[in-house]
């Protein structure tokens, strides 16, 4: 069932009337229909009748059953381009090139083809200086069975014409493309940066929670996300502590900044500063403290050089059920001494602590 068209093709027919055309044998020095169709083949005929003047072009389908073809389309004719009704008498009928269905060159040189172009197969490549594909048509690659394809196109308006050159070469594994803003494209790697989920601790009525770990330059710095938190004592202070050198300090050698900046029920904002030699103030209760919800987050730089201090920062929210107030938290803790940091320890002042505490690494994209 494909289209089929072939030189030297040309039989004899005594066929009347508009229906198909019977094939009565091939001409002196032509081939018969039969040697280059098969059954439900369709290819472009010609009828000549030489008696009457009469002609007729078109796309036929050809039956091995009875020989015959079928004159399924006309496309041109001496019957105003209709089928024709033929008279009795012997006719020629002939594969023929229609000059509707050609495919040719204009005067410069250019093909313009107004339906679509499939091409199966090949035996060298196919070659142009140049495709356009107008209207945002699709540049479409098939898979195997041709069921389905993936397909490229332009976006509907294109502000001015620019064109991407690919790179010379290919890249590395897990590469990406990229455009130098000229339009050339070249592989680059992709940045690795992300957060990396290091542990998760949850602590149910406990008067300490420790989140340990050795911060180190494995990451660029880290986060702290606490959700969830309660205190089970009105007036608790919850606080932070770090782990350096193997034991959690709570010393006058550390220089705490603290300060707590907040809105209170009546919608003024005000502050309040404290000092404290040996913890982080991350939170303190001044009513029915019951939930508090917020990001604390910390980096950590050069933890073993003693010209370096640890730097750690804090911040959150949390919220006092019997005033309606919020308050935003946050201290900066540096450390001159030396030793490795590997723990950060929150404690409250009386009662305990309950919430989810999830450590992530942080590298720089």
């Amino acid at each position: 069932m494909a289209l089929v068209v072939a030189d030297r093709v040309k039989e004899t027919t005594t066929s009347t009337g508009t229906g198909a055309i019977s094939l009565g044998g091939a001409e002196p020095n032509f081939r018969t229909f039969s040697s280059v169709l098969s059954d439900a083949d369709t290819t472009y005929y010609a009828i000549i009748d030489d008696s009457n003047l009469a002609f007729e072009v078109g796309l036929g389908t050809y039956a091995s059953s009875g020989n015959t073809i079928t004159r399924t389309t006309v496309l041109a004719s001496s019957n105003s381009n209709n089928a024709v009704n033929f008279s009795a008498g012997t006719k020629d009928v002939f594969i023929t090139y229609p000059a509707d269905k050609s495919v040719n060159r204009d005067a410069s040189g250019n093909v313009s083809v107004s339906g679509g172009v499939t091409a199966t197969s090949f035996t060298g490549p196919v070659t142009a200086t140049q495709v356009d594909l107008t209207g945002q048509g699709d540049l479409r690659l098939q898979d195997a069975s041709g069921g389905q394809y993936v397909a490229l196109q332009a976006p509907a308006t294109v502000g001015s014409s620019f064109t991407f050159t690919l790179p010379s070469a290919d890249g590395s594994a897990n590469q990406i493309l990229k455009t130098d803003g000229s339009g050339n494209l070249g592989f680059t790697t992709v940045a690795s940066g992300g957060l990396t989920h290091l542990s998760t601790v949850t602590a149910s009525s406990a008067s300490t929670v420790d989140i340990e770990t050795t911060f180190d330059s494995t990451y660029d710095s880290y986060k702290l996300i606490i959700t969830d938190m309660t205190v089970a004592t009105n007036g608790a202070q919850v606080q932070g502590v770090l782990k350096i050198g193997g034991s959690y300090i709570t010393s006058s050698t550390y220089d705490y900044l603290h300060r707590r900046l907040g809105v209170d029920g009546g919608g003024n904002i005000y502050s309040n500063g404290y000092g404290n030699a040996s913890n982080i103030l991350v939170a303190q209760s001044t009513g029915n403290f019951s939930y508090a919800s917020g990001n604390f987050e910390f980096s950590i730089y050069n933890t073993t050089d003693t010209a370096v201090r640890h730097v750690v920062r804090f911040e959150g929210s949390y919220y006092e059920d019997n005033a309606s107030q919020i308050f935003y938290v946050y201290g900066v803790g540096q450390n001159s001494t030396t030793g490795a940091l590997t723990g950060i320890r929150f404690q409250v002042s009386t009662g305990t602590i309950s919430g989810k505490f999830r450590l992530y690494g942080i590298t720089n994209g």
